[in-house]
């Protein structure tokens, strides 16, 4: 009735472990029986599963569907375990239509959609993934779009992605993935000590 896998490509390199999830991934579906599988790997997870149970020191913390694990995190554990996120504090001022108006700390106000328990006054922690973030010159940000302000710190190289870290003011870092649209032909116009705004829709 049910397969139990522990870990099962643990030991195997990166080429052969992708070729393996989607050979067990068939198997899963030609079987047609329940596949517990077991891994620290977050890409594997998310690869691998139809469902999601994320633990937290022997305690399941959150269950759904890989999209709804990665885009829709319960906790901060969650939303730092699957994926990477950049994690802002903030208090919430007013609603502001559909929306809610944040007061980050360094004084910027930003809009963020409902959940709940959000209320006026509360302090909020946010979740926002590196991908669903984009660079703009600091007088340059999209009408309608939230943007913190800072420094490029680093830019990291990972061949079909870069990696961006910009300082804030206050001492705080965020993480922005841009697509490598070839460094050798078009490449980043962002440097190590430029001035950035780091925007995302609300």
């Amino acid at each position: 009735d049910m397969l139990l896998l522990d870990e099962p490509l643990g030991a195997i390199d990166l080429k052969l472990r992708k070729a393996m999830q989607l050979e067990l991934k068939q198997l899963n579906r030609s079987l047609g029986i329940t596949f517990v599988y077991v891994t620290h790997d977050q890409d594997e997870a998310l690869t691998m599963s139809d469902r999601i149970a994320v633990m937290d020191r022997g305690r399941i913390v959150q269950l759904g569907s890989p999209a709804e694990i990665y885009e829709n995190p319960r906790t901060a554990f969650v939303a730092t375990f699957i994926g990477e996120s950049n994690l802002l504090t903030g208090r919430v001022v007013a609603r502001s239509g559909d929306l809610w108006e944040v007061a980050a700390p360094d004084g910027s106000r930003i809009l963020v959609s409902g959940a709940a328990g959000i209320t006026e006054g509360s302090s909020i922690r946010l979740a926002i993934r590196p991908e669903w973030m984009d660079l703009f010159p600091p007088h340059g940000i999209p009408s309608g779009e939230n943007a913190l302000r800072g420094t490029v710190d680093e830019v990291i190289y990972l061949g079909e992605m870069l990696r961006v870290l910009v300082a804030l003011p206050g001492g705080a870092r965020l993480t922005v993935a841009v697509r490598n649209q070839g460094q050798l032909t078009r490449p980043l116009e962002w440097r190590r000590g430029d001035a950035v705004a780091v925007g995302w829709r609300p």
